[in-house]
C-alpha cells in the first residue's frame, strides 16, 4: 500500500536551483558565437547534415583537433557531430 504522501505529489521541484526551464544548450549552444556556428540563419533553422538515407543530423565536426574524428572513422563513415556546449 502506497503512503499517502506518495500518492499526493503536489507540485513540480525542479533540481535545477538556476532555472526552471529546459536547457538545451549541449543542442543548441549557449553563445551566440556557438548558436551561429551551428544555424543557418535563416528562419531559425539548424544546420545540418543529410544521410544517404534522408535523416537530417546534426552537421559533422570537421575540426582536426578533435580526437573523435579519427582517419579510421571517418573512412567508415562514422563521425563526430558538432554541438552546443
Amino acid at each position: 500500500m502506497y503512503s499517502k504522501t506518495i500518492m499526493n505529489l503536489g507540485p513540480r521541484q525542479q533540481f535545477n536551483q538556476i532555472t526552471s526551464f529546459l536547457d538545451l544548450s549541449v543542442i543548441y549552444g549557449s553563445s551566440e558565437n556557438q548558436t551561429g556556428k551551428l544555424r543557418v540563419k535563416k528562419f531559425g533553422r539548424m544546420r545540418a547534415f543529410y544521410a544517404d538515407d534522408g535523416r537530417a543530423l546534426m552537421p559533422i565536426l570537421w575540426d582536426p583537433k578533435d580526437l573523435c574524428n579519427v582517419d579510421e572513422e571517418i573512412e567508415q563513415a562514422h563521425f563526430c557531430f558538432a554541438s552546443g556546449k
